[in-house]
């Protein structure tokens, strides 16, 4: 009998220390998986601000009409990354990286591509928008 209180007191002290080291890696530890216990006090940390792709220097060439994310992808691979890139080049230019992309890119016609792009590069949405209403499909 004797000898089952002992057990029991050495088990129960075991278990006591035991919760006790638990509780106290939780409270010192900064992160136990998705739980963080320090400094709830604190406010989070800032979080970075959402980045347009034009403020990383590149231009969403979709912006301008005929161009889509297949055809943007085909240009900016061809080294038309950004819409002075696109200003810059002639349309004929524009039309052999479209021939050499495929029958489904072959069809457009990048007439108006660099007019809309220099605009663009210029930041005269305006203008932009303007001359776009009057095009269909890049033409």
């Amino acid at each position: 009998m004797i000898e089952d209180n002992f057990l029991l007191t050495a088990f129960t002290v075991a278990l006591t220390f035991a919760v006790l080291w638990l509780v106290h890696e939780l409270f010192t530890r900064r992160e136990i998986g998705q739980l963080s216990f320090r400094g709830l006090d604190q406010p989070p940390p800032p979080v970075a601000p959402a980045i347009e792709l034009d403020d990383l220097g590149e231009d969403d060439l979709t912006r301008i009409e005929g161009i889509g994310p297949k055809i943007s992808e085909l240009l900016t691979s061809s080294g038309y990354q950004t819409f002075a890139d696109v200003a810059a080049a002639s349309s004929e230019e524009l039309k052999s990286v479209l021939v050499g992309g495929g029958s489904r890119f072959d069809m457009h016609d990048p007439g108006s591509w660099p007019k809309q792009a220099a605009l663009a590069s210029d930041g005269e949405w305006d203008r932009l928008e303007k001359l776009q209403s009057q095009l269909k499909g890049g033409k």
